[in-house]
């Protein structure tokens, strides 16, 4: 086994501020449960699979949030803390490969959060009491959150390799992940406001966006998304979206043991 993934999952259990995070993760998964019961609650009448779907829908969003979030914290220091401080010499001249190094640090970090994502299942399993999606949409968009943390740890890690600071590599992933979510569908926009669009203007700025999975899967629920963004598509969207977030994840994995081979030790 990878002597690195083991070092770093006991310094995660170690620190209690990840314990905190799991439990500021239950607080907001109990917000996604009360907030629509409060807000449905004053009517004369409620649909069961209508207050269902909208508490799956807090929790599942939440999800992909909180995941994104903590996927990026968890992993934009594990590198640029070993320089500063000064462990890093130590570490390149272990009997440990570089590659082994990345990966041990990248599921070091991740494993946390898949149990932190776990604590999300009984959440879903209260509110299927009142129906809504079915449990294959959910599952799917669960899965598909949960690796969106791993690509999300992944590009920290690289950024807190090739930047080298932990401060830098908050901030340098930060606008990365800022123009890849917000600007690039922004610029869609700005191309249908000028009918300037053509067949493959969703695959360059949307197709691929963190939270394309879960309005993907929410969407084909109501409608046929194929009919909705203008008719037959060449490729599956949901499959190029994880063909592109796989991409993303391997050359990240290449960025940071690049920068790590770099290292005078």
């Amino acid at each position: 086994m990878n002597p690195i993934f083991w070092l770093e999952l006991r310094t995660r259990i170690a620190e209690k501020k990840l314990w905190l995070i799991a439990l500021l993760f239950i607080v907001m998964m109990w917000v996604g449960i009360l907030i629509p019961t409060s807000l449905f609650g004053n009517r004369s009448y409620q649909v069961p699979g209508e207050t269902g779907s909208i508490m799956q829908g807090f929790i599942l969003v939440l999800h992909a949030g909180l995941m994104a979030l903590l996927g990026g914290i968890s992993a934009a220091s594990r590198i640029s803390q070993e320089r500063e401080q000064r462990t890093i010499a130590p570490l390149l001249n272990s009997p440990v490969s570089r590659l082994s190094i990345i990966f041990g640090k990248l599921f070091g970090s991740w494993i946390f959060l898949i149990w932190i994502s776990c604590l999300t299942l009984p959440f879903l399993a209260v509110t299927a009491l009142w129906g809504g999606f079915s449990a294959g949409t959910m599952i799917k968009i669960f899965i598909s959150n949960t690796v969106l943390s791993l690509l999300l740890s992944a590009m920290a890690l690289a950024s807190s390799a090739q930047t080298g600071r932990t401060l830098t590599s908050y901030l340098f992933l930060g606008l990365v992940v800022f123009g890849w979510s917000c600007i690039l569908p922004l610029l869609y926009l700005t191309q249908i406001a000028g009918n300037r669009t053509n067949s493959l203007d969703e695959y360059a700025f949307l197709f691929h966006n963190p939270l394309f999975p879960i309005i993907y899967l929410f969407s084909k629920n109501e409608m046929s998304w194929m009919q909705e963004v203008g008719g037959k598509l060449p490729l599956d969207p949901l499959l190029y979206c994880y063909l592109i977030w796989f991409f993303i994840g391997g050359l990240s994995i290449l960025l940071a043991r690049f920068a790590i081979s770099k290292e005078n030790v």
